[in-house]
């Protein structure tokens, strides 16, 4: 069982999915950054499992990338 501070196995999947989107779209985490209205470090920061963004953080990023927002739960 996932402790506190552990990623559950769904939050695994959500970051390793959207840093595979973000690099298939052609963006470093700047850009994203920039294009979703985020800061590079929180998207880092994402990527890395410190932090998680919420749903509609979430769908303004896969806006930007221009996938469904569901493709970041996908195996």
């Amino acid at each position: 069982m996932a402790g506190i501070n552990t990623p559950s196995k769904i939050v695994r999947r959500i970051i390793k999915k959207l840093k595979l989107c973000r690099k298939k779209a052609g963006l470093t985490q700047v850009q994203l950054a920039l294009k979703a209205g985020l800061s590079t470090d929180y998207i880092s920061k994402i990527e890395q499992g410190k932090n998680f963004p919420s749903i509609k953080v979430l769908c303004k990023i896969a806006d930007v990338m221009k996938i469904d927002p569901h493709e970041f739960l996908k195996p």
